[in-house]
């Protein structure tokens, strides 16, 4: 049945429906009555069915993609149970699947820290060795009306100040 995959169009296409609906190679193969691995190396030997192969993927991971943003912003229904009885449902939603959607389509939305780097991309620790405390805490300013954190530091400032009178 293996080597039918190679002449056989319609097996082919059965195989890239089911790589399409499901994204998962070792499931499409056996729905045609084959292994992943003889799909392996026919997809190494033959360029055009590793391209559609790769288009069958895309399409799947499209799919994937839309349920994540669905958990995320629609959320899913789980049943509610007190004493072993089902009493209601509760929409969940999926905080970590709609953070990975948005790292994916707008990373500048999901950074976790912002990196400073020194002259000519050199790291930092090197430049402030030689500061003083007073020099120090003016470039520390800088970096921080620079990096939009200035209102934070002003207002702990702010608030040693008033702790202080």
């Amino acid at each position: 049945m293996a080597s039918a995959v190679l002449e056989s169009s319609e097996l082919r296409q059965k195989f890239l429906d089911k790589l399409a609906e499901t994204g998962r190679g070792f499931l499409a193969a056996r729905h045609i009555g084959t292994t992943y691995s003889y799909i392996h190396q026919l997809r190494k030997k033959d360029a055009e069915f590793d391209k559609q192969c790769k288009e069958a993927e895309y399409v799947a991971s499209e799919m994937f993609l839309d349920e994540a943003t669905r958990r995320g912003v629609e959320g899913v229904q789980k049943p509610v149970f007190w004493s072993g009885w089902k009493c209601g449902e509760v929409t969940e939603f999926s905080d970590s699947l709609l953070m990975f959607r948005i790292k994916g389509v707008r990373p500048e939305y999901a950074t976790e820290r912002k990196e400073l780097t020194g002259k000519d991309g050199g790291a930092l620790e090197f430049q402030f060795r030689s500061l003083t405390d007073e020099q120090l805490d003016n470039r520390i300013r800088e970096l921080a009306i620079k990096t939009g954190i200035v209102e934070a530091i002003g207002r702990e400032s702010a608030e040693a100040e008033d702790s202080q009178a």
